[in-house]
């Protein structure tokens, strides 16, 4: 056993004479010694070195992007449900903005043939108005305004009342020239009075809604109590902007003849009550 280890080291340790040699004349090119021991030597210097090139490759290079690492199961988890998360928020945004906006058509009596023409109109000029006129209240008024405001209904405190105690302010002074009529689609009362006439908040509430429309002017939109909405169309100008609180018979705007889908001066007046239009005529004497 140990004869034969010897002869195998021997041998690993025998030199040997490599030649190189041209196979067309059988020229000597070059010739060298080696053994076993150097080729197995350099052969292991040769493999450390390539080992450790590819680990620095992969460590430190972007190579390392293209082989999986461990994920934290924490961290993977919370970002899925981030990720479903943003993905709901996304979609109720959506879905709150397509609602409003087709209820700012509806309130300001277009659809969509006429939305993009509306978004590129521009509010022509509004005429000066001597507004000092417009907010003079009559002896009769003042008195309707304080049996209204005050004793059993008190509109003034902000709380839900009942339907029968709501007190309706007629819009403006003047004549009913074509009623409510929804077989023909007119969900309103259409209104003449004098030039420059005011017109006036029917009851108190806020104002959600006071632009421009090409097709139906100068348009303002007042919230009510017991989800009552009143709509006021083809003004001249408006008084109020969003966000004011007015009370019943306060002038809100100017009645006029803005806007396309309109034949002459007048005040086109709609009430609607829970998302549905109602004959104003049933609430109010004009």
């Amino acid at each position: 056993m140990d004869k034969k280890k010897t002869s195998l080291l021997s041998r690993l340790n025998d030199k040997y004479r490599v030649n190189i040699i041209n196979p067309d004349n059988f020229e000597e090119i070059s010739s060298f010694t080696a053994s076993w021991t150097l080729v197995l030597m350099a052969a292991s210097v040769i493999f450390l070195f390539s080992f450790v090139l590819c680990v620095m490759l992969l460590a430190y290079t972007p190579l390392v992007n293209y082989f999986d690492k461990p994920v934290d199961q924490v961290v993977q988890g919370e970002t899925l449900r981030l990720t479903q998360l943003a993905d709901s928020l996304s979609e109720v945004l959506n879905v709150q903005t397509r609602y409003i906006d087709n209820h700012l058509r509806i309130l300001k009596g277009e659809d969509e043939m006429y939305a993009e023409e509306a978004n590129k109109e521009v509010p022509p000029p509004q005429k000066e108005v001597d507004e000092a006129s417009l907010f003079y209240v009559s002896p009769q008024d003042s008195s309707l305004r304080r049996e209204l405001q005050g004793g059993q209904y008190n509109l003034g405190d902000g709380r839900t009342k009942r339907n029968e105690a709501l007190h309706f302010y007629s819009p403006v002074d003047g004549l009913v020239n074509s009623g409510f009529d929804p077989a023909i689609g007119h969900y309103a009362v259409d209104l003449i009075a004098s030039r420059d006439a005011p017109v006036k908040a029917t009851l108190d509430g806020t104002v959600v809604f006071s632009e421009f429309s090409s097709t139906t002017g100068h348009v303002i939109v007042l919230q009510h109590l017991n989800n009552y909405i009143s709509i006021y169309k083809h003004n001249s100008v408006l008084l109020k902007q969003v966000g004011n609180f007015v009370h019943a018979g306060e002038p809100i705007a100017v009645i006029g003849n803005s806007g396309e889908m309109t034949t002459g001066p007048h005040l086109h007046f709609e009430l609607w009550l829970n998302g549905r239009p109602i004959d104003p005529e049933n609430f109010i004497i004009f």
